[in-house]
C-alpha cells in the first residue's frame, strides 16, 4: 500500500508509510504510477487521469473539480473538495480505493481507452479538413452537430 500522506507529521496525521512515495522532485507521475496502488493529487491538468492507477483527487479550484468529476464519474477515483477534506475523509476515501476492485476496473478501463485514442499526429489530416470545410462554408466547428464533414 503507497498512499500519499494525508497531512504532515505533527499535525494529527502520521507520516506517510516508508513505501510511499510524496512528490519527489523532477521525477514524472508516470515513472511512479505502474508501482501504486492509488495516487492522491490536486486534480490539475497534468494529474494521473489515465495513469490505471484509481486515484484520489482533492481539489481546490473550479478547474480542478472539473477533471475530478470525471475521474469519479468513470469509477476510476474519488473526489475530495479541499474544503471537506480531513484526516478522516481522506483516510476513509484512500481505504475505499485500496479495497475492493471496482476503482482498478475502471482505472485499468480508462487507461486501456486512452491507449486505443489515435495519437495527435494521426488526428492532423483529419482536424486540417474539418478546419478547411468549416472555412469553406462559413460555419464555426462548434455550431455543428458532427464534426465530420459530409463534403
Amino acid at each position: 500500500m503507497k498512499p500519499e500522506s494525508a497531512g504532515r507529521p505533527g499535525k494529527g496525521c502520521r507520516p506517510a508509510p516508508c513505501r510511499s512515495h510524496t512528490g519527489r522532485r523532477g521525477l514524472p507521475l508516470y515513472a511512479l504510477l505502474p508501482d501504486c496502488d492509488a495516487v492522491v493529487h490536486h486534480g490539475g491538468a497534468g494529474s494521473a487521469m489515465v495513469s490505471g492507477t484509481p486515484q484520489l483527487a482533492i481539489t481546490f479550484a473550479s478547474e480542478q473539480a472539473c477533471l475530478a468529476t470525471r475521474i469519479a464519474t468513470s469509477g476510476a477515483g474519488l473526489h475530495l473538495p479541499g474544503h471537506t477534506a480531513t484526516t478522516a475523509t481522506i483516510r476513509a476515501a484512500v481505504a475505499a480505493l485500496l479495497h475492493g476492485d471496482q476503482h482498478h476496473r475502471a482505472a485499468a478501463d480508462l487507461r486501456r481507452a486512452a491507449a486505443d485514442r489515435p495519437p495527435p499526429v494521426e488526428l492532423l489530416p483529419r482536424l486540417e479538413k474539418l478546419a478547411a470545410w468549416a472555412a469553406r462554408s462559413g460555419r464555426h466547428i462548434a455550431d455543428t452537430m458532427s464534426l465530420t464533414p459530409s463534403t
